[in-house]
């Protein structure tokens, strides 16, 4: 772990999210390490308390797990919204527009004939 976060801050990654898992059974304080390294890290963030699993999983740790598993899911930032592309097709000639809604004032750029000699196609 320690020659991963090594690498890490060499290569200056940045903009990420990290959840961090240590056992507590050996590495006690391996928690505390990762944190301040990731901390140094630009812009990047702890989604979720460290989670100490001891020998093996706990039904607690199972539930911090997909506490876990969820927070790193969903940012609580805004998603930008993907926009929805159609096609339309000349009627005239097949030149196809392709768009988020085809303009009630265009023209094709081919033809020259209005939006209503279109058909959207998908």
């Amino acid at each position: 772990m320690r020659d991963y976060l090594s690498i890490i801050k060499e290569h200056n990654l940045s903009n990420k999210r990290f959840g961090i898992i240590e056992n507590g059974s050996w590495a006690p304080s391996s928690g505390a390490i990762m944190e301040s390294s990731i901390k140094t890290l630009t812009n990047c963030q702890i989604v979720y308390n460290v989670i100490t699993i001891k020998s093996s999983i706990s039904d607690d740790n199972k539930i911090e797990l997909k506490e876990l598993i969820e927070k790193m899911s969903n940012t609580n930032e805004k998603k930008e919204e993907k926009k929805v592309v159609h096609k339309w097709r000349c009627k005239i000639c097949g030149y196809v527009y392709v768009g988020e809604s085809l303009p009630e004032n265009f023209k094709c750029p081919i033809c020259g004939h209005p939006a209503s000699d279109f058909v959207q196609i998908q």
